[in-house]
């Protein structure tokens, strides 16, 4: 199948070193997407301060990325429907946005905009940004187009979870001072590494499940895991909690 295909060879892309957002923003939509028109997609994220801001874009001119960027998360937008209600929004009435979004059609936009498609980027299940992209052709709702753009973006998130939580860890280890070799920690899988992260942090097992949402007894065998991969004997080993200086 097509979508097999596509899926295949981006995530194939994704083991490329040295990726950065920008760079898997040009490839879906210069590569993986191109057939179904999309030109233009969009990081954006959430702040701390209740805003959504575009951290990353390929193919939209910095004057139009401008005007939507730190939008309180209470305004109507497809973007912040995506993240507050936690679906897909898909528009095909562009560059005319329909009475829902009325406010947007004050903002810059180009007739050769048809199809707007705005999707939530999970964390462990929760919404933390979104991808928006952008098509010239009229895209009528598919379900195989909606599946294979949700694997897109949920292989993406996964790449930067597994970069960021693995260097985040390494200097969490390091400013712990523990003899933990680091060269090891490459050797856990992404949920071991988190689970780990948060051990350090003097977390118990049943805070540890609450926040990354799994059960305690996966939690307590996926610690005995860590300790055989990282050669520790476990939370007897003090000097995994110590305080900072």
């Amino acid at each position: 199948m097509k979508e097999l295909e596509i899926i295949s060879d981006f995530t194939i892309f994704l083991q490329n070193k040295g990726l950065t957002i920008q760079d898997i923003c040009q490839y879906l939509v210069t590569v993986s997407l191109k057939d179904y028109g999309f030109y233009c997609s969009v990081f954006a994220e959430i702040q701390k301060s209740g805003q959504v801001r575009v951290t990353s874009q390929f193919g939209a001119d910095p004057k139009d990325v401008e005007a939507w960027q730190d939008m309180s998360f209470e305004i109507k937008t497809p973007v912040n429907d995506c993240l507050r209600e936690n679906r897909i929004v898909w528009i095909n009435t562009l560059p005319q946005y329909p009475q829902d979004y009325e406010l947007l059609n004050s903002l810059p936009t180009d007739d050769y905009l048809k199809t707007l498609i705005a999707l939530p980027i999970k964390d462990i299940g929760s919404p933390v940004g979104a991808l928006a992209l952008l098509s010239s052709q009229k895209l009528e709702i598919d379900k195989d187009l909606e599946l294979l753009i949700t694997n897109l973006a949920n292989l993406s998130v996964m790449r930067f979870n597994t970069d960021s939580v693995h260097e985040s860890l390494i200097r969490l280890v390091k400013d712990q001072k523990t003899p933990v070799d680091t060269a090891l920690l490459s050797n856990l899988t992404i949920r071991q590494r988190k689970i780990f992260k948060l051990m350090i942090e003097k977390k118990t097992n049943k805070e540890i499940a609450a926040q990354i949402g799994y059960s305690t007894s996966t939690i307590k065998q996926e610690t005995s895991a860590i300790y055989e991969i990282l050669g520790i004997r476990g939370r007897e080993d003090s000097y995994l909690f110590n305080e900072k200086p």
